[in-house]
């Protein structure tokens, strides 16, 4: 059976997103510093709960189980602190102790369960479209950016040759599509 475009839009944007994030932070709009950082503590994080072993050569199927279960995981945790607490302190709380791994487990798991409740092949084509509409935003967003350092950092990624996140910075610089000032946003420390 053939793959669904918007499966291979999807899969494809949010590889390319992670390639960013790893190898290629300065081309993003967001603090170097902070986007390296979180991805460091993301990936430490993953490699405890896997295991060395898991984390290199699990296959697919073995690593989405466990961000099922680091999900479910943290759901129960989230469940349990709801029960001690003022209702005041259940959202800050639920904040401070969710990391992206988790807030990615658990969109996944959240993804993958309406996946699965799908009752036709038409309704697990629109979690897909969902998916692929979702990084489309994700790298339209990322594009344009102004700041000296991301400037710099498209201009010497053109004279390479090019990356596609930067051929869209080119598109949107030329066109007058910015982004607006960002509202400062904490970068969360594990």
């Amino acid at each position: 059976m053939p793959v669904a475009p918007s499966r291979e839009v999807a899969t494809a944007l949010s590889r390319y997103c992670a390639y960013l994030v790893a190898f290629h932070p300065e081309l993003l709009p967001d603090d170097i510093d902070g986007t390296e950082f979180l991805y460091k503590n993301t990936k430490k994080e993953l490699k405890k709960e896997m295991g060395c072993f898991g984390y290199y050569v699990s296959q697919q199927g073995a690593r989405c189980r466990k961000l099922m279960e680091i999900a479910a995981r943290q759901q129960e945790e989230v469940e349990q602190a709801v029960e001690m607490m003022e209702p005041a302190g259940r959202q800050r709380q639920a904040l401070e102790t969710t990391t992206a791994l988790r807030k990615g487990a658990r969109l996944g798991k959240v993804l993958v369960e309406k996946y699965e409740a799908a009752a036709d092949e038409d309704a697990r084509a629109r979690v897909w479209k969902l998916l692929a509409d979702l990084w489309t935003e994700v790298v339209v967003y990322a594009a344009p950016a102004d700041g000296e350092l991301h400037v710099k950092a498209h201009k010497e990624a053109l004279a390479r040759g090019g990356d596609f996140i930067t051929l869209l910075w080119a598109l949107a610089t030329h066109t007058g599509i910015t982004r607006g000032p960002a509202a400062a946003m904490p970068v969360e420390f594990v």
